[in-house]
């Protein structure tokens, strides 16, 4: 078995598996009232790992070299010639691209291949689940030995997330002719053979309709939508362009899904050609389906893979919920951070704009904002009045001065495809390398060996033109292409042989990743590619740059992206210091407060290439009622390190009583801080032990009492109250051991309660006891806490005695009333 953890050194094209070493621990002391984080399939249960598991079949990997022969298969033009007959993705794609994504939001995960299947190993050895959700997309090879212990670890409770043709092969290639858990799927294709795609004779599917409200298309507005991304990993994503930028232009749209006919599933969304997303319970568990072929990769603004990403991270908290298990992940931002915001400016070949990048630059520094501004170098090297020029580059010194940052958006050479343009044409510098790869250079130009070389060329042309304006104060090399037309294989070789460090055409999450390879397993480009925002607006349309927004979407979409805690990154063509959409994107931004971390591409690049290397293993283990969540941190090499604990949210059963240590001491509050989905903690570089106690479910916390003490030996009256407990049913309070007074809980969980007694407090130093119960019901169980008063005829005085009494609920200090003659009155 595999396992990968979040981290690892970043090196060009290197591959990032290794076996982690536990280093050092970060323990969850979860510290539960009496059977509320059980859920009837975990009742005496072993607790599941707080991993993802991603299945990894060495079955449909040797279908991509074995020569295609079984019945069913395609072969001949358009084909490989090979059981994996797809010439559009391989399918190792698929389960890196999900791993890429789960890397980058931080989440640990896991890798479970066939044989581990085989061997039992998706459940504990008293035969409960041992992850809480087990992912395969495209494994479409299963021997007969696996599917009982996928049944098994369906039935005892985990979940099962199927993508698009999982399931449906013999390991020798051979059709199944349907999915081999299809009665618990509550699905069968469409079409019995390997030619069952949108796609397959039909046009691919273009849409995504919600069926209802769902919490895995929670994220996701109604009506029927546009579900855009690469066709095939080697396409050009907006075609060759020309002089028309619209004339050549086909934009990303349809991609492949895997057919189906609904027999007795839930269907969450449906497609072109029938259900797209679907759910059914089988026995204590679940099995969810989704049936693009590629779903987790986008290529620029105008693809949804955001919202596919979404699904996906849905998925997994949905089943890590049903577990009471919390997502312990790396931040993705330093801490405090929960989200950040970048303005990024593709300024093209339009001359004005470029004279007017320090004003927009100045704009944003007075916000304390960083831009990132690109530009085709040759508009300004070579279009630009010669006068002009001087001042042209002065202002982006002075721009960069104020923090911003200069990138390439080509323009060394001129295209190579249309070979008719004219200087002034806006393609003639304006080109992504996509399109030089299966050109051949103009015949005047200084002899290449190739389209590669000259796209080469070209680039390096303007990443030298960008170094010479900006001598003394050179910044990394940044790049964005041209109609994203940058994502082909030679393309992010090129960008990577260059140094980029940073890109921004492939899209695997809402979080910056590394740039994956489509050609080769487990490799990686060392350029990091920094996702734009897609959005759908209220029209159903793509709002894919700052021009497709109104002030009000694009309100909305900060707001999205800001919740969702990750990278905040509308791209547009606009200035800054102009009254528009754009100076509202950057200003409504800033408005979320100081938990945004405003940046640029050569901030967030530093800060990516040492989070990435940070390391979390998590375990857990329970002893009764206490979870014990154990994740080893290492590899923390930067100050803002941090890790997030995304908390378990039970049937609305409240959490509290959270305490945090480090390193074994009560930490300081500056060093962790409360989120709306749970606790972020600072590790830096040297607080690798983190401890984190929190109660979950029925509990008493907020208790307070004001006290009227009468005479000497007469009354003691009250109002006794407190929140957070249980949605219904009654708090008793006992006084002294003796009368009883009965506190509804209201419609908000909270109680209170008059009371008026007399007993022996007119005894100096005899107790006096008030007792707090909740009798439980069939889904919370009962608690109780108690705390006991002191009088002294002296003083006289009243004290809350032994505040640890209290067994849940906030712990309160003790407190004394000080007396005066007539009495004593105070609260506690």
């Amino acid at each position: 078995m595999t396992i990968i953890e979040i981290g690892g050194i970043w090196t060009m094209k290197e591959v990032l598996f290794r076996a982690y070493n536990v280093v050092v621990g970060v323990v969850i002391l979860c510290s539960l009232i009496t059977g509320v984080f059980a859920t009837p399939q975990q009742a005496n249960a072993q607790t599941p790992m707080p991993r993802v598991a991603i299945h990894v079949s060495e079955y449909t990997q040797a279908l991509e070299t074995m020569t295609a022969t079984s019945p069913g298969t395609p072969t001949g033009d358009g084909t490989t010639g090979y059981e994996w007959w797809y010439t559009s993705w391989h399918y190792f794609v698929a389960y890196e691209s999900l791993e890429e994504a789960l890397r980058s939001d931080g989440t640990p995960f896991i890798e479970v291949t066939d044989a581990d299947i085989a061997a039992g190993h998706l459940l504990n050895v008293d035969g409960s689940p041992k992850y809480p959700i087990l992912i395969s997309l495209a494994s479409e090879a299963i021997a007969d030995n696996e599917i009982s212990p996928l049944q098994a670890y369906v039935s005892a409770g985990g979940f099962l997330f199927a993508g698009s043709s999982s399931f449906t092969r013999n390991p020798d290639g051979s059709t199944r002719g349907n999915f081999a858990l299809a009665s618990e799927m509550g699905l069968h294709m469409a079409n019995p053979y390997p030619f069952n795609w949108g796609g397959g004779g039909i046009p691919p599917n273009n849409h995504f309709t919600k069926n209802g409200d769902h919490r895995l298309t929670s994220d996701i507005p109604s009506g029927t939508l546009p579900l855009n991304g690469p066709l095939t990993s080697e396409e050009i994503p907006w075609g060759v362009s020309s002089s028309d930028p619209l004339l050549n232009h086909i934009v990303h749209g349809p991609n492949y899904a895997w057919q189906v006919v609904n027999d007795n599933a839930t269907v969450i969304a449906t497609g072109d050609y029938g259900p797209l997303l679907t759910v059914k319970n089988d026995g204590l568990g679940k099995i969810i389906f989704h049936g693009p072929f590629q779903p987790l990769i986008g290529h620029g603004g105008n693809d949804t893979a955001t919202f596919a990403y979404l699904i996906y991270r849905r998925a997994i908290e949905w089943a890590f919920e049903s577990f009471s298990l919390p997502v312990v992940k790396v931040s993705p931002w330093p801490y405090p951070y929960d989200a950040a915001f970048m303005v990024r400016h593709d300024f093209e070949n339009n001359q004005s704009l470029i004279q007017a990048i320090p004003s927009s630059a100045s704009f944003e520094h007075s916000y304390g904002v960083k831009g990132d501004y690109f530009f085709c170098t040759g508009a300004l090297r070579d279009d630009m009045a010669v006068g002009d020029r001087p001042s042209a580059i002065t202002g982006l010194q002075n721009a960069v001065s104020n923090g911003a940052t200069i990138g390439s958006h080509n323009g060394g050479l001129k295209n190579p495809v249309n070979t008719s343009l004219l200087q002034t044409d806006y393609d003639y510098w304006h080109w992504g390398p996509d399109e030089a790869l299966d050109a051949t250079p103009p015949i005047h130009d200084p002899p290449y060996a190739d389209g590669k070389a000259y796209a080469y060329a070209s680039i390096l042309a303007s990443f030298q033109d960008i170094e010479g304006w900006l001598t003394g104060l050179n910044h990394p090399r940044i790049w964005a292409a041209p109609y994203y037309n940058g994502t082909r294989e030679g393309s992010r070789d090129i960008l990577d042989q260059l140094g980029a460090v940073v890109i921004g055409e492939q899209k695997i999450s809402p979080f910056p990743s590394r740039t994956l390879s489509y050609n080769t397993m487990g490799t990686y480009y060392s350029p990091i590619s920094l996702p734009v925002s897609e959005w759908y607006k209220a029209d159903t349309t793509i709002a894919q740059n700052i021009e497709g927004h109104t002030t009000e979407s694009i309100h909305a979409a900060v707001d999205f992206y800001y919740n969702l805690g990750a990278l905040i990154n509308v791209y547009g063509h606009e200035r800054s210091d102009l009254v528009g959409v754009q100076q509202e994107y950057v200003t409504y931004s800033l408005s979320k407060g100081p938990m945004l971390w405003s940046t640029n591409s050569v901030g967030i690049n530093d800060w990516w290439r040492l989070r990435s290397n940070v390391v979390v293993t998590p375990t857990v283990t329970t002893t009764g009622n206490t979870y014990t969540v154990t994740a080893s941190v290492s590899d923390a090499t930067d100050p803002d390190s941090a890790i997030e604990l995304a908390l378990p949210q039970i049937q609305g059963k409240p959490i509290g009583n959270m305490t945090v240590s480090l390193n074994g001491i009560l930490a300081d509050p500056s060093k962790y801080r409360t989120t709306a989905y749970g606790v972020k903690v600072l590790v830096g570089t040297s607080n690798p032990t983190v401890q984190v106690q929190y109660t979950l479910g029925a509990s008493f916390s907020g208790l307070n009492s004001t006290i009227t003490y009468g005479t000497a030996s007469t009354t003691l009256s009250g109002t006794i109250s407190g929140g957070s407990v249980v949605p219904s049913g009654s708090v008793v309070i006992t006084l002294n051991g003796g009368e009883t007074h009965s506190a509804t809980i209201n419609g908000s969980g909270y109680f209170s309660s008059n009371f008026t007694t007399t007993g022996t407090l007119g005894v100096a130093g005899s107790p006096y006891t008030i007792d707090y119960s909740y009798p439980g019901d069939s889904t919370y169980s009962s608690i109780s806490a108690t705390g006991t008063l002191t009088v002294s005829k002296a003083t006289p005085t009243i004290t809350w005695a032994n505040p640890a009494d209290i067994t849940y609920g906030t712990a309160l200090s003790a407190t004394q009333l000080n007396a005066t003659s007539g009495g004593v009155s105070g609260s506690f």
